[in-house]
């Protein structure tokens, strides 16, 4: 190419010119803002389930704390978990030449009819 073809360059030449820039940068462009939209979405969607997560498991820490703080200022009214703990609490109220065999049994609370399911 010469120096007079650079500086009056043909129809096709500036069609072609127009319609990169017209058409295929601004869709270049609009495919990237797209790309990184997706990319944000998903990275706050996971952080709100951490959050959540992390929001959950603290709640669950501190009531564990809270029982150990209230089984320590007061051991005798700690809950029996195991069976071997409430049959030795049984067998020590009672005689030694009485055998006796205890289970624990719950039911658990009913399940709620209102709000949102998950």
């Amino acid at each position: 190419m010469s120096f007079i073809q650079l500086r009056n360059p043909s129809f096709r030449s500036r069609l072609r010119l127009f319609f990169v820039v017209i058409v295929i940068v601004p869709m270049v462009t609009f495919a990237v803002v797209l790309f990184q939209l997706v990319v944000e979405t998903e990275r706050s969607q996971v952080d709100a389930r951490l959050s959540e997560g992390q929001t959950v498991t603290q709640g669950v820490e501190r009531e564990e704390e809270d029982e150990a703080r209230a089984s320590q200022r007061d051991p005798a009214s700690t809950p029996t978990t195991s069976r071997t703990a409430s049959a030795e609490r049984v067998s020590s109220a009672r005689s030694s030449s009485e055998s006796s065999s205890s289970t624990i049994s719950s039911t658990p609370p009913a399940p709620k009819r209102t709000g949102t399911p998950m």
